[in-house]
């Protein structure tokens, strides 16, 4: 019993800075939404991705230059070109991706989203079968 004061008066001494300061404590994000997060880490991945796209797209001429009518050779340069061409379109996709679905997201209201989020859920849940 006679502890009761020491220890009350202990909590409030660590409580109370904690409860002001975590009223003061902001965002440690420069991002406020999800999708904000999501596009940049997408264009950060497209920033990074162009130019090794066009590092690779130049090594492919290389590989087709030194191929030098070689079977060999040339099959390896057409193999890298169609990898790098596949490389090309999927970050071509996640511009458009980025483009379409912020403009869409940004048109929406919360409610028309939660509806829009949960009727594909339904659809989800019954079309399993």
């Amino acid at each position: 019993m006679h502890y009761a004061a020491p220890v009350a008066t202990s909590l409030v001494v660590l409580v109370v800075p904690l409860i002001t300061d975590a009223a003061a404590f902001g965002n440690p994000l420069a991002f406020a939404y999800i999708q904000d997060i999501l596009r940049a880490f997408i264009l950060g991945v497209i920033y990074i991705g162009m130019p090794a796209l066009a590092v690779f797209i130049v090594w492919t001429g290389f590989l087709f230059i030194s191929a030098q009518g070689n079977d060999q050779g040339l099959t390896k340069a057409k193999q890298m070109a169609v990898r790098v061409s596949i490389g090309g379109f999927i970050l071509l996709a996640l511009w458009v991706l980025v483009r379409v679905v912020g403009n869409t997201l940004a048109g929406l209201s919360a409610a028309s989203l939660l509806i829009l989020l949960s009727a594909f859920l339904l659809y989800t849940l019954y079309n399993k079968r």
